[in-house]
């Protein structure tokens, strides 16, 4: 089983990131014939990376306690884990990585991105001019602003945000594995939700830890 990470906060918050090393049929074969990757999706490694996500999905949900009946989607297109009303979910996939978190007690959000340059030109998009001086031009740390705004985008869930002014990162030490706090600024929300990240391989990890804070 390519389980590369997992962590576990007690029986009710666990994460786990899946290396895919397996054909679309092992996957599938792992995941059971009543989950079948829709048809629309054609490329191969989106196919794998849906079973791949899926079966991660139902390793933490055995893992927990909980019934895995597959992964439906509400009107904001979070997923949600089908007939588990009382759990969250949050997906990532970067090929060849899936990044999949589950809580029954507090609000997730999970992002895994592969690093690449062309993030350099975005940047001041999405970050702010205090984020982007804290960055210092460097790929690998916009590419973990960015990871660490995507986890928020999906934290909240509601969509129309803009992430350069209402989901901002506060300065925090860089390392290879870490921690931070963002902010959520929305109408609705006003809140500073505590991250974890991870640097490896070419690769950023970040997700929301059950330590979030009301403003």
């Amino acid at each position: 089983m390519p389980i590369t990470k997992t962590k576990f906060w007690g029986n009710n918050h666990q994460l786990a990131v899946w290396l895919i090393k397996e054909s679309i049929d092992e996957l599938q074969a792992m995941l059971g014939a009543s989950h079948v990757c829709p048809p629309e999706i054609t490329h191969e490694a989106k196919r794998a990376e849906w079973l791949a996500a899926r079966v991660c999905i139902k390793y933490l949900c055995e893992n927990m306690g909980i019934s895995f009946n597959g992964v439906d989607k509400d009107e904001n297109g979070k997923p949600l884990l089908i007939n588990q009303a009382n759990s969250e979910l949050s997906i990532s996939h970067s090929y060849p990585y899936v990044a999949a978190i589950i809580s029954t007690r507090h609000t997730v959000g999970i992002d895994i991105e592969q690093v690449r340059d062309k993030l350099l030109k975005l940047a001041p998009r999405f970050l702010s001019e205090e984020e982007l001086t804290q960055t210092n031009n460097e790929a690998e740390r916009i590419c973990l602003y960015w990871s660490a705004k995507e986890s928020l985008f999906k934290y909240y869930s509601k969509g129309n945000v803009t992430f350069k002014k209402q989901l901002l990162i506060a300065p925090f030490d860089f390392a290879e594995q870490g921690i931070m706090h963002g902010e959520i600024r929305m109408p609705d929300v006003n809140k500073i939700v505590e991250l974890e990240y991870e640097v490896k391989d070419g690769y950023v990890l970040c997700y929301t830890t059950p330590c979030p804070t009301s403003l």
